[in-house]
């Protein structure tokens, strides 16, 4: 059990918060790390949920740093102190990783595991993904993701799954996927080359933005068609971190209970990073960076670490879309910035308060990379013209001394 949480969390959570590199100061971008579990199962017979335990992580994980990129993660047992295991990332020029590698403490050594290489294409999408394994002396190509097809706001629309065979990448499964007009995922559909289905996901996202529920469904051959498999229940912080799961089962054609997990996490933060480092906060909808020192009050008033979510306001994000103008922030607040038309073709223009902080203004892609970057000063209106910048989804982020508001733009 306490295997399956752990690589349960690592999926989940250990996810970097995205960040800028053009502030006034340092931006600490943390890793999670997940400080307990508890676990329940549904009782069919008491009709409610019974406590199972608690899963406390029997590891300590510490992150090393270059430029502000994790370049490696040492794991080793919290009571003997024993190495565990460890990984080894490298990025590009433009931060993006490349390469991630796994190794476990074996024998007094450390014996490679996994090594995940990564490509992008010009725009920084992802257009090679190559999972490799170790066998005593060299790396072994095993499974590979390629020829990616990517819609205007870059989202995945479809990839093949290679294995690999002798000397060679042999054509083994098509996934594809589709999303509603905001870009959240709906549905995903994974094949055999040859056209069988292997199963099918389906995505219904709750109003507040901060939970969704998957449904897996295998392919019945028997029935030739999808059957309900398993439901999982997610639901999220104000910053995209999970909170609770709950797994559903389906029996005698209804859902029907089965694992509630409810996850406790902390952000890893080094005690040596000087006063000049800041962390984003999502605090009353509205992301901040503050001073480290300032966390834990923070903390324990409620905010978490990391950007505010882009879907807190997902149902009416999509009203707004449908009518023609979408105005929404990504913080969740009272509107206070105003771009129209968006979305644009060829130009756009935004207003600002009059009594607005903001120094500057960050136009960056789905990748994270900053394409433009405008001074404000003390305006309060702006002209973006279209130019070089591709049809898609941007966030324009506008970045004050102690605050940042993100407005999702559209380009067609």
């Amino acid at each position: 059990m306490k295997t399956f949480v752990s690589h349960l969390v690592l999926l989940l959570l250990s996810v970097p918060i995205l960040a800028e590199r053009h502030w006034h100061f340092d931006l600490l971008e943390p890793v999670f790390q997940t400080d307990s579990v508890y676990e329940y199962f549904w009782s069919s017979i008491n009709n409610d949920w019974e406590f199972n335990g608690t899963w406390k992580d029997p590891h300590v994980h510490v992150y090393t740093r270059t430029d502000g990129l994790v370049t490696e993660i040492l794991v080793f047992d919290r009571e003997t102190g024993e190495n565990v295991n460890k990984e080894l990332k490298s990025y590009d020029e433009d931060g993006r990783l490349t390469s991630h590698i796994y190794m476990s403490w074996s024998g007094g050594d450390w014996t490679n595991t996994r090594r995940d290489l990564i490509q992008y294409d010009e725009k920084g999408r992802t257009f090679d993904f190559i999972i490799q394994t170790w066998n005593d002396s060299d790396w072994i190509n095993v499974t590979r993701f390629t020829d990616y097809k990517y819609n205007s706001m870059d989202k995945v629309l479809e990839y093949t799954e290679q294995s690999w065979s002798n000397t060679l990448w042999v054509d083994f499964a098509i996934d594809t996927r589709t999303y509603d007009p905001e870009g959240f995922p709906l549905v995903r559909i994974n094949m055999f080359i040859d056209g069988k289905y292997r199963y099918r996901q389906l995505y219904t996202w709750y109003d507040d933005g901060k939970g969704y529920e998957l449904v897996h469904q295998p392919f019945d051959e028997t029935l030739n068609d999808f059957r309900n498999g398993v439901k999982t229940i997610r639901y999220n912080n104000d910053c995209g971190q999970t909170r609770v799961e709950i797994r559903q089962q389906f029996e005698e054609n209804q859902w029907v209970n089965y694992s509630k997990k409810i996850y406790f996490l902390s952000p890893v933060i080094d005690p040596d990073f000087g006063s000049h480092v800041k962390v984003a906060v999502c605090h009353r909808g509205h992301t901040l960076f503050i001073p480290l020192r300032a966390l834990k009050a923070h903390l324990q008033h409620g905010d978490c670490v990391g950007n505010c979510m882009g879907y807190s306001n997902h149902k009416n994000s999509c009203d707004n879309k449908k009518s023609g103008m979408i105005n929404q922030e990504m913080t969740g607040s009272e509107t206070s910035l105003n771009i129209h038309p968006n979305p644009f073709s060829d130009q756009t223009e935004i207003v600002l308060p009059r009594d607005h902080n903001f120094h500057s203004l960050y136009i960056i892609n789905m990748q994270g990379k900053v394409l433009r970057t405008i001074t404000i000063d003390r305006q309060d209106r702006i002209t973006i013209e279209k130019d070089d910048l591709d049809n898609g989804l941007y966030i324009f982020r506008f970045v004050g001394e102690a605050e940042v508001r993100n407005l999702k733009v559209i380009i067609r």
